[in-house]
């Protein structure tokens, strides 16, 4: 009896050793492949990524769908990257769901079914993905593939802001600043515009100057420099300024249809 759980003990030290091998072999194969990428040879990364995905790699499977997805090495496929995708997707690859997902909104006739882009970005979401938590906000305001639901859109952009998704942080600005149903808020408007800001929003950016530039001189002074340097919701602005004669300006419409 010894004798026999000596073996299976030896036996069971060798196949975790192999299998540790395996593994650090893998990772080993996956960060070569990720230094060929970043240093622009494609085509030497998707080779090595093939052969990992193809033995089971859920990320070198993920990396194969991106070089399609962006025509990276191979020739720029969407229904080829969204094959790549799902299969990844279908083992519970969360990056890999939100893709796919985002592909199937674009281009709906990639996909299974009409509930496939849905079912993926509430998967997501619901895993607490913050990207997947504004999309599926976006959804439900705008009424795509779901039945339009603000207030649960709402819901679901508070989430994704709570991770500082910036572009979630910029519109829930937006709605706290505008939306008369929850009574205005300029406070937690400038609190989100701020962390969008800080992310590089320059939406956000041009919002808090206006916030924070309350008197109409510097508000149209603001506008003006905004406009000046191309930001586009600033020359609209500034159009609709000359177009109504707004702060104190003289109508212009030759000016108004300039900017």
């Amino acid at each position: 009896m010894m004798g026999l759980f000596k073996r299976l003990t030896v036996f069971g030290l060798g196949f975790f050793i192999l299998m540790h091998c395996v593994m650090a072999q893998n990772t080993q194969t996956f960060d070569t492949a990720q230094e060929f990428y970043n240093q622009g040879d494609y085509q030497q990364a998707f080779k090595i990524w093939q052969s990992l995905a193809e033995n089971g790699s859920l990320e070198a499977t993920y990396a194969i769908a991106n070089l399609y997805q962006r025509g990276e090495g191979v020739s720029k496929d969407l229904k080829v990257a969204s094959h790549w995708y799902r299969r990844a997707a279908n083992f519970g690859h969360q990056a890999s769901q939100l893709s796919l997902a985002l592909i199937l909104l674009q281009q709906p006739d990639l996909a299974e079914d009409s509930d496939e882009a849905k079912n993926l970005i509430v998967k997501t979401a619901t895993a607490g993905d913050p990207h997947a938590q504004y999309i599926y906000a976006r959804m439900l305001k705008e009424g795509i593939n779901v039945t339009a639901d603000t207030g649960q859109a709402f819901e679901w952009l508070k989430k994704s802001a709570t991770h500082n998704h910036p572009k979630a942080n910029l519109e829930l600005g937006f709605v706290y600043l505008n939306d008369q149903q929850i009574g205005g808020n300029t406070e937690l408007a400038e609190k989100h515009f701020l962390i969008a800001a800080e992310a590089g929003e320059e939406e956000a950016i041009y919002q808090l100057a206006l916030l924070q530039n309350q008197n109409p001189d510097d508000k149209l002074d603001v506008i003006k420099k905004a406009a000046q340097i191309g930001f586009a919701t600033a020359q609209y602005e500034l159009a609709v300024v000359y177009l109504n004669g707004e702060f104190d300006q003289p109508k212009d419409h030759s000016l108004a249809l300039e900017w």
